[in-house]
């Protein structure tokens, strides 16, 4: 047995696992849903606090939120169509922030209202995605 594969069993043992036959006992399953909108091309999954997963349709300009309990998804368009909304953060409000990557500007959304505020960065400041379709 290699140093490192000893190392990484008794880290193992140390965590609480105790054996690699514990690790093999593990059930995992996986649950997967169809956004509503083809060709959306779901990105950045973020797990909000109330148990629902917000997820960016880069490639038609939605924001997608999806109750795992009911399967049941609502999106919302932003403002500027094609704007390729990207990576998702959530404040202590529950706004949901986003980069509009393609469009060059800052959003967030209000659940609540679905107000969507476009915050516009300096004239020409484009992604490196821009135009990648």
């Amino acid at each position: 047995m290699s140093a490192a594969i000893a190392a990484f069993l008794g880290l193992l043992t140390i965590a609480g696992i105790g054996s690699l036959g514990a690790l093999a006992q593990t059930d995992v399953s996986f649950k997967e849903w169809t956004v509503p909108t083809k060709g959306s091309h779901p990105h950045d999954p973020l797990a909000a606090a109330d148990g629902t997963i917000w997820y960016t349709g880069q490639m038609t300009s939605v924001l997608g939120r999806l109750n795992p309990r009911t399967g049941a998804f609502r999106e919302y368009r932003t403002k500027t169509p094609e704007s390729g909304p990207h990576g998702l953060a959530a404040d202590q409000e529950g706004n949901i922030w986003f980069t509009g990557n393609f469009a060059g500007y800052i959003g967030k959304l209000d659940p609540n209202t679905g107000a969507v505020t476009e915050y516009h960065t300096a004239r020409g400041s484009r992604s490196a995605h821009a135009g990648v379709r």
